[in-house]
C-alpha cells in the first residue's frame, strides 16, 4: 500500500518534478546551440560577400549564385582594385541577346559561360567596325568590348561595357553582376 500524501508533500513532489524537466529542457538548449556553433564553422576557403557564398576551389573561385556555381579564374581579393565604373546588372542582359567584342579566347569564353545562362544568346561581334566576318555593332545593343591593357578598368557606356586590362578586370566585372 502507498502511503498517503498531504498537499504540502505533492506540492514540493511537483516542484521537484518542474525542476528535473527544467533543467533537462535548459540542458538540451545549450547543448544544440553550443554543438551548431562549433560544428558549423564556415569553410575557411569561401568568403561571403552580400550574402552570395564565394569559395576557392583549386586553382579557381566558385560564386554560388541561385544553386549555380559560375567559376571564375581570379578571387575577389585579386580583383579588388580593378577600377570600376558600371550600373548594369544581371537583369540588364536577362533574357536578352549578348556580344562579345575580343580577340582574347579565355576572355570570351569566361564571359560567355558565365553570363551565357542568362541570355537569350551569345554572339562575336565587332565594336563599329571590323574586317572579321561578323557582326558591326554599336551601344545600342549589350556589346561587351574587351581591350588588352597595362590598366585593369571597367566602364559602360549606353549599353556597352569595356574592359581593359587582363583577365582580373573581366573577373572583376562578372563578380560586379553576380555579387550585387
Amino acid at each position: 500500500m502507498r502511503r498517503i500524501e498531504t498537499a504540502k508533500e505533492k506540492a514540493i513532489g511537483q516542484k521537484k518534478k518542474a525542476r528535473i524537466i527544467s533543467f533537462f529542457m535548459l540542458l538540451i538548449l545549450v547543448g544544440s546551440i553550443a554543438g551548431f556553433a562549433f560544428l558549423s564553422n564556415p569553410d575557411d576557403n569561401a568568403q561571403a560577400n552580400n550574402g552570395k557564398k564565394v569559395q576557392n576551389i583549386g586553382n579557381q573561385w566558385a560564386v554560388n549564385f541561385n544553386g549555380d556555381n559560375i567559376i571564375l579564374n581570379n578571387g575577389p581579393d585579386d580583383v579588388k582594385n580593378v577600377s570600376m565604373s558600371i550600373v548594369s546588372d544581371l537583369n540588364s542582359f536577362y533574357g536578352k541577346d549578348l556580344y562579345i567584342s575580343s580577340n582574347n579566347t579565355g576572355v570570351t569564353s569566361e564571359i560567355a559561360s558565365t553570363l551565357g545562362r542568362y541570355v537569350s544568346k551569345v554572339q562575336r561581334a565587332c565594336y563599329l567596325k571590323c574586317e572579321e566576318d561578323l557582326p558591326e555593332k554599336d551601344c545600342t545593343e549589350n556589346l561587351i568590348v574587351y581591350v588588352e591593357n597595362k590598366e585593369n578598368r571597367v566602364y559602360q557606356e549606353d549599353n556597352c561595357i569595356f574592359i581593359e586590362g587582363d583577365l582580373r578586370a573581366t573577373d572583376a566585372f562578372l563578380y560586379k553582376i553576380f555579387l550585387k
